[in-house]
């Protein structure tokens, strides 16, 4: 009976004009076809089956990727690396990836999916001189780069999550949202509205694994962890979602749930996963949006990086800067906002501790060190600049004492200063009060002397906000 209803279907469909939409548990699958050296376009293969050619000697050249059976909005992408012009544009759904009629070997793949709840995509290539690789997925590059090696050969398959959650979110002036599948926007970010209340429905879960949720409302802090469906903040009450803590409870395996939000003021935030902080608390900032998914621990690294505080030093009532040939408080926004955009742009999740107001320099340094220990930041990096008589001149760096990690990241954001051209100062500790009362690893720069006309010569916002995010990068374990 099941084969006759798959098999008159499409007639019914045809006849009648009824318009039908797939579902994502009705997914067949995935299928791909190769173009090979001297065989040009193969047929279609299919759910993990050989695509290509092995033990021949010949190169992969382009690859076509398309979904079976997809429903509106599912999409998977993917972009090959081709000798000699490297990683190309990403393309989707049965599009050309690679060349034709050029000669040259696909040598790495990358593949991903959109809007597709539920599933991984999973990917092995068969290269030059290697064999068969491991299986990779959700992006993750399979082959090789700057080896010369070229894939001959692909395997591609959907593995289906035994959990998938859907979501959604109250909105001012407009209620609730209808659910949003994992990886979809729920909210209405940019358009100034605040989330008032959150719901995660978890019905498709194993009995065994629990969706927990908090969040924390405008005047009333964080509530009381829910779960099952149940609603997150206030709904009738005017008052904003400020920030969200979700989390897996039970068996939970190989399963890490990953979210983001919108901020009011400061866009996407980067995911987060396992209960993080995500929002600005204390801040009195409203989320606007909200995504989330769940991935597997292998694919975790993807998506989350490192919740990073940046305090721009200075420039607040009580608190101003030095004055040389320019000033600091100018010099530390300008440096510092340049790290806080580089680093959003690469996905970190950046809490910036400048406060609003102050009433005294003791004031303004305990609201930076307080903002960074509420958000429950990783890291902590304030951007100072020094002065002194004009003489004194180069880069130095404050750590925490008896903070191997906080000593670490200064010696190496230090290193990158001097390769700049500055003389280095050393790394040093000292009891300064950001240090000493930030509870995260922390490092206080010096980037040069503003008093100075060798190191005003050698500064260049640009490059020393680079040399600062590269050592936020490249040190953190």
């Amino acid at each position: 009976m099941k084969k006759l209803l798959v098999f008159l279907l499409p007639l019914l469909i045809c006849i009648l004009g009824v318009k039908y939409v797939a579902k994502a548990d009705e997914l067949q699958g995935v299928k791909y076809s190769g173009h090979v050296q001297n065989v040009g376009w193969q047929g279609y293969s299919s759910n993990g089956a050989d695509a290509g050619t092995s033990g021949k000697g010949l190169r992969l050249e382009a690859i076509k990727i398309e979904l079976m059976n997809p429903s509106a909005g599912m999409n998977i992408k993917y972009q090959a690396h081709v000798q000699n012009l490297g990683w190309q544009n990403w393309v989707e759904n049965g599009q050309v990836s690679g060349t034709t009629g050029s000669g040259l070997r696909v040598e790495a793949i990358r593949i991903q999916l959109e809007n597709v709840p539920g599933y991984d995509i999973e990917y092995q290539a068969h290269v030059q001189d290697i064999g068969w690789q491991d299986w990779v997925g959700n992006g993750e590059i399979a082959g090789t780069t700057g080896r010369g090696l070229r894939i001959e050969a692909i395997r591609i398959r959907l593995v289906k999550n035994s959990l998938n959650l859907k979501y959604s979110t109250h909105i001012q002036n407009v209620g609730w949202q209808q659910q949003k599948n994992e990886g979809e926007v729920s909210g209405l970010p940019g358009q100034a509205l605040r989330v008032e209340s959150i719901n995660i429905d978890s019905s498709n879960a194993p009995s065994d694994i629990k969706v927990t949720y908090q969040t924390h409302v405008q005047n009333v802090g964080w509530t009381n962890w829910v779960q099952g469906g149940q609603e997150s903040g206030t709904t009738g009450k005017g008052l904003r979602i400020e920030g969200i803590r979700i989390k897996l409870t039970g068996n939970v395996g190989d399963y890490h749930v990953i979210y983001k939000t919108y901020v009011e003021g400061r866009g996407w935030q980067g995911w987060l996963s396992d209960g993080q902080i995500s929002g600005y608390v204390g801040r009195n900032l409203r989320i606007e949006g909200l995504m989330i998914k769940v991935v597997r621990t292998r694919y975790l690294s993807q998506y989350i990086k490192p919740k990073v505080a940046i305090d721009i030093g200075h420039n607040n009532d009580y608190d101003s800067g030095a004055t040389g040939i320019r000033q600091e408080d100018d010099m530390t926004m300008e440096v510092g906002s340049k790290v806080i955009s580089k680093l959003t742009n690469l996905g970190y999740t950046v809490i910036d501790t400048l406060p609003s107001g102050a009433t005294s320099v003791s004031d303004s340094l305990i609201q930076r060190s307080n903002y960074a220990n509420e958000n429950e930041v990783g890291r902590f990096v304030c951007v100072h600049f020094n002065v002194f008589n004009g003489q004194a001149h180069g880069s130095e760096v404050f750590y925490q004492t008896n903070s191997d990690i906080s000593k670490n990241l200064a010696q190496t954001i230090l290193n990158n200063l001097v390769s700049l051209g500055f003389t280095n100062r050393g790394i040093k500790t000292d009891n300064l009060s950001v240090l000493r009362n930030t509870t995260a690893p922390s490092v206080l720069i010096e980037g040069c002397f503003i008093d100075n006309a060798n190191d005003m010569k050698r500064y260049d916002a640009e490059k020393m906000a680079n040399a600062i995010v590269d050592g936020i990068v490249n040190n953190y374990h």
